[in-house]
C-alpha cells in the first residue's frame, strides 16, 4: 500500500457507533487516511498496511435470517436484537438451543438428546436448505450497514467438531472421533458439512460481498487440545482444508476461531490454509510469532494481562498507549492484528491507530 504521511487530524474522534454486541461499549469513529476495509484487506493479502488492523476495523455481520445466529443469541444486523428475549431456538439442523443471559451464550437444550447413533445421524436431524433464508431481502435491508467502510465478516458458529458436539454432546463426540465403529458416520457428517458450508459461502459473497468468514471450532481446553494432533489430522484436517479452500474460492479470507491452549496445533491450521487465528491469551503469542509468524497472521492482545484481569480492572487510554507501544516493538515484523479483548479503554481503537500509524510509517516496508 502506498505510504501516506501521517496527519494527526486523521485520529480526531468525530462520532461513536454501537458495539457489535449489545453489551459492548461504543466504538469511536475518526477519519483514517484510507477506509479500515482497504487497510485490513491489504494486510490479509500480505501487503504493508498503514496501521495495525484491529477488530474495531471490521463489523460482524450475523443476520437473523440464519438460524444458527438466533440459536446462539449472536445476531448483528439492521434491527436491534435482544438475546435474552430472542436468543435460542432451533439451529440449521433442528437442534434446540437455550440462551443463558448470564453467560451471554447458548447451550444445546439439556433435555434434548439429538443424535443417538452418529452412524445414522441423517435420521435424527433436519437437513438444512441454504435457499430457505430471504438473502435478497436481508441484503436490501442492510445495504447501508454493509457499505460503512469496514471489513465485512460473517460467522459460522458451529464448525466441524462443534457441530458434532451439538449433535451428540461433548463426551460422546470425543469418543466418536476415536471409535473405529463410529468414525465412518463422523466422516460422512464432515463431508456433508463441507458441501453445506460451501453453499453458505457462495451466498455470503453473492448477497453481502463478505470479505472474511469467522469459523468457530474449539479444539482445546485451558491446558491442552482435547485430542492428539494425530486424531485431528485424521478426522478434521482434511475437511477443514476443504472448507478453507472453499472460502478462498469464493473470494473471502478465513479467520479461525479456535479456543483452548492449541499452540501445538498451529502447524495443522497452517496446513489447512487458515489465514489468521486469534487464539486465547493462554497461548504464547510471542513464541508462536517467532515460529510461525511468516505463515499465519496472528491476532494479539496486550501482553502480560489476562482477559479476566482486564475485565476486573479496565485499561485507561494511557495504559493502552503503553501496551500498544510494547506490542509494536515485540511484533516488529508485522503480520499481526489487534483482536478483541476485554477491559479495553474507551478510546483504545484511536490510540492503536495513532501509535501503529506512526510506527508503520517509520518501519514499513519491512519485507
Amino acid at each position: 500500500m502506498e505510504r501516506i504521511p501521517y496527519n494527526p487530524q486523521e485520529a480526531k474522534i468525530i462520532d461513536h457507533i454501537p458495539g457489535y454486541r449489545p453489551w459492548m461499549p461504543p466504538i469511536p469513529v475518526f477519519s483514517p487516511v484510507v477506509t479500515p476495509r482497504e487497510n485490513f484487506l491489504a494486510f490479509l493479502r500480505g501487503e504493508d498496511p498503514l496501521w495495525m488492523p484491529s477488530s474495531w476495523d471490521l463489523k460482524r455481520f450475523d443476520p437473523r435470517i440464519i438460524p444458527d445466529n438466533v440459536a446462539k443469541g449472536m445476531v448483528s444486523d439492521d434491527r436491534p436484537f435482544d438475546p435474552a428475549k430472542e436468543g435460542g431456538g432451533k439451529d440449521w439442523f433442528g437442534i434446540p438451543w437455550v440462551y443463558d443471559a448470564k453467560a451471554r451464550g447458548s447451550l444445546v437444550d439439556p433435555k434434548a438428546h439429538p443424535v443417538e447413533d452418529i452412524n445414522d445421524w441423517e435420521s435424527y436431524v433436519t437437513l438444512p436448505d441454504p435457499d430457505s433464508p430471504d438473502w435478497e431481502g436481508c441484503a436490501a435491508a442492510n445495504r447501508e450497514r454493509l457499505q460503512d467502510g469496514k471489513l465485512t465478516q460473517m460467522t459460522v458458529f458451529s464448525g466441524l467438531f462443534e457441530r458434532l458436539m451439538s449433535f451428540m454432546g461433548m463426551t460422546d463426540a470425543m469418543v466418536a472421533l476415536i471409535d473405529d465403529d463410529q468414525k465412518e458416520g463422523v466422516h460422512r457428517l464432515f463431508d456433508y458439512l463441507c458441501g453445506f458450508y460451501d453453499q453458505l459461502f457462495e451466498r455470503f459473497k453473492k448477497y453481502f460481498d463478505c470479505d472474511a468468514v469467522w469459523f468457530h471450532d474449539d479444539w482445546g481446553s485451558e491446558r491442552a487440545p482435547f485430542c492428539s494432533p494425530a486424531t485431528y489430522r485424521e478426522m478434521i484436517v482434511p475437511y477443514l482444508k476443504r472448507i478453507v479452500s472453499s472460502c478462498h474460492k469464493h473470494g473471502m479470507f478465513f479467520e479461525f476461531h479456535c479456543c483452548g491452549k492449541n499452540e501445538m496445533l498451529v502447524p495443522l491450521m497452517i496446513e489447512c490454509g487458515v489465514d489468521t487465528w486469534h487464539g486465547q491469551d493462554m497461548n504464547d503469542k510471542v513464541k508462536l510469532y517467532e515460529q510461525y509468524g511468516d505463515r499465519i497472521k496472528l491476532g494479539i492482545a496486550p501482553l502480560g494481562r489476562r482477559n479476566t484481569d482486564m475485565a476486573a480492572t479496565p485499561m485507561t487510554d494511557e495504559d493502552s498507549r503503553e501496551a500498544f507501544r510494547l506490542l509494536l516493538k515485540t511484533f516488529d515484523k508485522g503480520n499481526v492484528w489487534m483482536g478483541m479483548f476485554m477491559g479495553a479503554s474507551p478510546n483504545a481503537s484511536q490510540v492503536l491507530y495513532e501509535e501503529s500509524r506512526l510506527a508503520y510509517e517509520k518501519e514499513y516496508p519491512r519485507r
